[in-house]
């Protein structure tokens, strides 16, 4: 019923807009051009005749043959009186805006004078063959079992009828009796679980939501095609109709004719996500072109991340009844002029477009252009002047862009409501900052960007921010933190509603903060960034933020020390930053004391994140009570010492740590500390769940019962640090998930804990990555003191990551892993060309059935993959290749069946086989649902 729905709202709001069109702009035609009005009216009162059957008719279709006749004919109709009365108004409205957009001349008094697409005559004409027609539908509507204004459903978002026509249903044989069975008995609160649809079923109903119009048969490209798409749907249904339904079409390229699309109102690119990337589509320009030649009623069209488009073609321009047109992620570098011809166009995305290098010149033709996005188009210097024409534009994105400046003529646009940024300039032809008072709608997000363009500090006083509440996000940022004086009178101005909710200062160059920055007035502030204001020697007051929670300061050279002023006051009493919940402090290069308030427990009652990067000089006193801290993170705090200890030695990190309440702490995340060389004495926090260690080389690994100690630890990570480290013991860690060992220098064996509990804390390790190790010789070889364990890696594996880029581990005996037995093991990533070779090699099948995800990478040597090794893994749906550099072919067996995904990354050499359509092998891939190549490293 879910269709019907769909369907009943669709056929109303069609109804409803073909009313309001005639009222209207077809009212204002006809009695300039003196046609015959009393022809709209009788349109319009049939129009709403029909409209009141439609509810009645939505719900009878499902049981009455006649009916559901009389509904899908209507439907075309409609379809056809909504791009008869489209073409009216837009033909009238290209008129208006041409006679507006030129000057007056010859040119323009041509286009006057130039006759209507059709004679006057013809118009009246079609409109009464339209009259006629529809006149038809309602004298058979009272001929039919139906009735006016009714319907039996009391919730009108959840219709349901016992008499459902389950024929349509595909699959689920066994859920739909148990539905039955479960509907049958008086308020039962019984659940009936649903299965995902086997493929055949999911083909079965995108074929019925596809081919409705024209049977599919099996000698079909179409048919193909669809069953591809079926896989790819996992079984949900939805995702079935969705891409069956006329309105999408992923496969452009691969249809084999475009009939039955001709009246195809949506064309929508599906995103194409694998993980957690999403990957971009490919379509031919051939293909383009006969899309938008055939698709001439189309409304919404979608190209987004068809990233091999570079050029439009002009016939984009012949879609007159276009409302929405996406662009966003292709590899377009210039709109063609025609595109201005399209003068209902409402949406414009050309989002991450980042060739495009201009707009064009008439662009102000556009006058219906409610938003218009253009953020992060690198390479767009200017918007064109024509922008002003733009009246009825509500959003404009250029976030991201490279505009210089805004033409004055976008002080004409008050009817914008969101501006993502705002680009001061100093030219007379650029906006002022005072012109931002002409935008009195704006809300959302908002930054103003070349704050240093301002002359006048007045102007920012005239933009009037105060009075703009319904602004929640805003940025104010100066090119570059030059001291100058003039930067503290605009801040002072550039006061904000104190309705914001997230606040950043960004290269701010005077030498202290306004009053307005920190007030307690300022209650709504949920987040705030300042950022590189180099010359401001203290913080403003912003512990009186009642409602901060997220705060991040960076780049601030010349603050030495922060205390009361930092907290807003120094009493006892005083709480400050009652909610702040996440603390950073970032590349402050002269910060050396962080002093506290005597007196109060703590500063901070609810920080659960702190992070200190890149604070070289930082000193105690750290806050020694974070009673709610969960995750800290150190990095690039060389000097951070404990002023109890009375002393400074080589082991000051951890001893400032060790001040810490570390009760409630899970996450401790330690980088780039070469000063730091030990653990402290009493272990780490007893809540702590992971640990990160990077580039910390002088640090010495705990010992066993340190380890032992850590007993919630379930994540650790050891990146170029411990270089002592020459044997790591799996087992000692009780409840080890996850352990990543990377860049270990000196690492020779991973082995198993002797102690009789290290089968017990095994049992829990599921993800072991292992790489950059030169010196591994042997991963889990157990001696004789651990006789009850089976040789090999833990049992419960799901991911395994081994390798070195290099291809060293030719010491490793790959065969006493113990691989086959890992039945749990769902990914497993090599690299290098040593242990792929092993692999190859060996006669017996090692990789366990269980398998679903292989990557290869950085196999550097290997010229020919063999295919025997693979063939047993009837699991396996995602195979990746990178870096192979000299790998010149796939196993001459064939991959395994059920490969649904195949990615081939700088891999050069595979390029003359396996391009797409053009290598010589193509044809032994080409069933694969999905395949992704980038052939060479771009540059």
């Amino acid at each position: 019923m879910a269709a019907a729905i769909v369907g009943e709202a669709l056929l109303s709001a069609v109804v409803e807009a073909l009313v309001g069109k005639i009222s209207t702009e077809i009212s204002e035609f006809y009695q300039s051009k003196k046609l015959d009005e009393s022809l709209l009216e009788k349109l319009k009162l049939t129009l709403l005749s029909l409209h009141a059957f439609l509810d009645d008719a939505e719900e009878k279709q499902i049981k009455i043959a006649s009916v559901k006749a009389w509904l899908d004919e209507l439907i075309q109709a409609l379809f056809d009186a909504d791009d008869l009365i489209d073409d009216i108004a837009t033909e009238a409205l290209r008129r208006q805006v041409e006679a507006r957009y030129h000057p007056v001349s010859s040119k323009v008094r041509k286009v006057l004078s130039s006759p209507f697409k059709w004679p006057y005559r013809e118009i009246n004409s079609k409109m009464q063959k339209l009259f006629e027609r529809l006149e038809h539908f309602a004298q058979r509507a009272h001929n039919l079992p139906l009735e006016k204004g009714v319907s039996s459903n009391v919730w009108r978002a959840t219709p349901t009828n016992s008499a459902f026509d389950d024929s349509a249903i595909c699959g689920r044989d066994d859920e739909r009796k148990n539905l039955r069975e479960v509907v049958s008995v008086v308020n039962a609160t019984q659940t009936c679980p649903l299965k995902p649809l086997v493929i055949e079923d999911c083909w079965t109903l995108i074929s019925k939501h596809a081919f409705a119009t024209h049977k599919c048969t099996e000698q079909s490209n179409l048919e193909e095609t669809g069953r591809k798409i079926a896989e790819r749907c996992g079984g949900l249904p939805l995702a079935a109709v969705a891409l069956g339904g006329k309105s999408m079409s992923n496969h452009f390229d691969e249809l084999d004719s475009l009939h039955g699309l001709k009246g195809l109102r949506t064309l929508t690119a599906l995103p194409l996500e694998f993980g957690y990337m999403i990957f971009r589509h490919y379509l031919e320009n051939e293909v383009l072109h006969e899309l938008l030649v055939a698709l001439k009623q189309l409304r919404v069209l979608s190209l987004s991340s068809y990233n091999n488009i570079t050029v439009l073609p002009n016939s984009i321009g012949d879609l007159k009844h276009l409302r929405h047109l996406d662009l966003s992620f292709t590899g377009i570098k210039m709109l063609p002029p025609a595109i201005c011809k399209l003068y209902n166009l409402q949406t414009l995305l050309l989002s991450y477009c980042r060739g495009l290098t201009e707009l064009p010149e008439e662009m102000g033709k556009l006058v219906n252009l409610r938003r218009l996005a253009i953020d992060n188009c690198m390479n767009l210097k200017e918007l064109p002047k024509g922008m002003g024409k733009l009246v009825n534009l509500r959003r404009l994105d250029i976030d991201g862009t490279n505009l210089q400046e805004m033409p004055l003529e976008i002080a004409k646009l008050e009817n914008l409501q969101s501006l993502s940024r705002f680009i001061v300039s100093k030219q007379q032809n650029g906006l002022k900052l005072a012109e931002l008072r002409k935008f009195p709608l704006l809300q959302g997000e908002l930054c103003i960007s070349k704050l240093e363009n301002v002359i006048d500090p007045s102007d920012a006083c005239q933009a009037n921010l105060k009075e703009k509440k319904q602004i929640k996000e805003l940025l104010l940022k100066w090119s570059h933190s030059t001291l100058e004086e003039s930067h503290q009178v605009v801040l002072e101005h550039l006061q904000p509603s104190t309705n914001l909710k997230k606040l950043t200062v960004k290269c701010y160059g005077g030498t202290s903060f306004p009053n307005w920055l920190g007030d307690s007035s300022f209650g709504n502030i949920v987040c705030l960034r300042i950022e590189d204001c180099r010359h401001c020697s203290s913080l403003p007051p912003l512990g009186r933020l009642q409602s901060l929670k997220e705060l991040f300061i960076s780049g601030m050279k010349s603050v030495k020390s922060i205390g009361s002023e930092f907290y807003g006051g120094n009493s006892p009493s005083f709480q400050p930053f009652p909610s702040l919940e996440t603390l950073t402090f970032k590349s402050m290069e002269e910060w050396e004391e962080w002093n506290m308030i005597d007196g109060i427990t703590t500063e901070f009652p609810r920080l659960s994140h702190l992070s200190l990067r890149s604070c070289p000089k930082l000193k105690g006193n750290l806050p020694s009570n974070l009673p709610c801290l969960v995750r800290l993170d150190v990095e690039d705090c060389c000097v951070l010492e404990s002023e109890f200890s009375g002393e400074v030695d080589n082991r000051n990190i951890m001893r400032a740590l060790n001040v810490f309440n570390f009760n409630s702490l899970q996450q401790l995340s330690l980088f780039n500390i070469p000063s730091l060389t030990a653990f402290p004495s009493n272990g780490l926090p007893k809540a702590l769940k992971t640990l990160s260690i990077e580039y910390c080389k002088k640090l010495e690994f705990p010992s066993h019962e340190f380890l032992q100690s850590c007993k919630a630890l379930e994540g650790l990570r050891i990146m170029s640090s411990c270089c002592s480290l020459t044997s790591f013991p799996l087992g000692s860690l009780p409840v080890l998930k996850r352990l990543i060992l990377w860049k270990c220098k000196h690492l020779k064996s991973i082995s198993i804990s002797e102690e009789a509990a290290a089968s017990q804390s095994l049992m829990f390790l599921e993800d072991l990555q292992v790489y950059g190790c030169p010196e591994l010789e042997s991963i889990s070889l157990l001696d004789s003191s651990t006789p009850n364990l089976k040789e090999g890696l833990p049992i419960n594996l799901r991911t395994l990551g081994v390798g070195n880029e290099e291809g060293v581990y030719c010491n490793t005996a790959i065969t006493k892993w113990g691989l086959d037995r890992l039945t749990s093991l769902s990914e497993l990533s090599i690299k290098g060309e040593y242990l792929v070779k092993k692999l190859m090699e060996i006669q017996v099948p090692l990789l366990p059935n269980s398998l679903e995800t292989l990557i290869i990478e950085d196999a550097r040597g290997i010229q020919h993959l063999d295919g025997k090794w693979l063939q047993h893994l009837t699991s396996l749906k995602k195979l990746k290749l990178l870096r192979c550099d000299k790998l010149k072919s796939l196993p001459k067996e064939g991959l395994p069946s059920s490969i649904s995904s195949l990615e081939m990354m700088i891999c050069p050499m595979l390029r003359a086989s396996y391009e797409r359509k053009k290598g010589k092998e193509w044809s032994k891939i080409a069933h694969i649902p999905l395949i992704i190549s980038y052939w060479e490293l771009s540059t």
